[in-house]
């Protein structure tokens, strides 16, 4: 089994589901379905990772907070680790245009502790002393929000909303822009398992800001591919931010490229295969 942090915290996917309003043919009782197939699910995920030959985990991180709530599985359990895809090390970063600095920030709209509010509080504190441009890449119910928060703080002529996009375009984002910013925070139920994110952006010679939480601090290499802020606050972010747009937090494109060269799926193969072939009894085959 692999997990990656938040679907053996809080399992969001049901696996099981009593139908009880389509069985019965009840005028209510799908709120109860719900809540009875989330409760089922939960047990059922419970009860069944510490019966896996082996658990993989996209971080030591994730490796800890597992074993946390399944101490159990004890012996059992590895940091596989993520990779990226080759596609992002094929494209060439163009030179930078003249302008201002181009700020990004790809993810759902949909979950708070992703911290985008922040941002644009700390932008709206240096908006008078600095010129800058940001995008947000992704869409969810917060969109909404998020856009009239941009209104009250005068940034409409630097925020820019794409809403979703497709993986070229999300591509070509990180390609042309000078920093990728999410610092996620956490919750009793959600946390940054990794976050590949950053090393696609690194991939793309993208430097990124995040939070020193979770396997994010697994996923950027301070001073080569990022940096951190150590706390999610509005104080935190905006001075993070004060330093890049002064100029004095620079990095070099070539390195985050290096780093994020570090992680490969051939690797996470290599790692998984010989637990695949032990659960089984058979030799390891080669990675091909």
């Amino acid at each position: 089994v692999t997990v990656h942090g938040n679907d053996f915290l809080h399992p969001y996917f049901p696996v099981a589901r009593l139908d009880l309003r389509e069985k019965f043919r009840l005028p209510f009782g799908s709120r109860i379905d719900q809540r009875l197939g989330d409760w089922l699910t939960a047990r059922l995920v419970r009860h069944a990772l510490p019966r896996a030959a082996h658990i993989f985990t996209n971080s030591h991180y994730t490796e800890h907070r597992f074993l946390q709530v399944h101490p159990q599985c004890t012996g059992r359990t590895s940091a596989a680790m993520v990779g990226v895809a080759p596609r992002y090390f094929t494209a060439v970063r163009p030179p930078r245009p003249t302008g201002p600095p181009r700020l990004v920030t790809v993810c759902r709209l949909a979950e708070p502790h992703k911290n985008v509010d922040l941002v644009l509080q700390a932008l709206g504190r240096l908006r008078a002393t600095f010129d800058f441009r940001y995008t947000i890449v992704g869409d969810g119910y917060l969109r909404p929000g998020l856009e009239q928060l941009t209104i009250d703080l005068g940034l409409t002529d630097r925020v820019e909303f794409t809403g979703f996009v497709e993986p070229e375009k999300l591509h070509r984002a990180l390609l042309t822009n000078d920093l990728f910013i999410l610092t996620t925070s956490e919750t009793p139920v959600a946390y940054e398992g990794f976050g590949i994110v950053y090393l696609e952006a690194a991939a793309s010679g993208c430097p990124v800001l995040a939070a020193r939480i979770g396997g994010a601090a697994e996923a950027v290499a301070e001073g080569v591919s990022g940096m951190f802020v150590e706390e999610v606050t509005v104080d935190s972010v905006e001075e993070k931010l004060r330093l890049f747009l002064s100029g004095g937090g620079h990095f070099n494109a070539a390195d985050c490229i290096a780093f994020a060269r570090r992680f490969s799926w051939r690797s996470v193969v290599e790692h998984c295969l010989p637990h695949y072939a032990a659960s089984v009894r058979r030799p390891a085959p080669s990675v091909v």
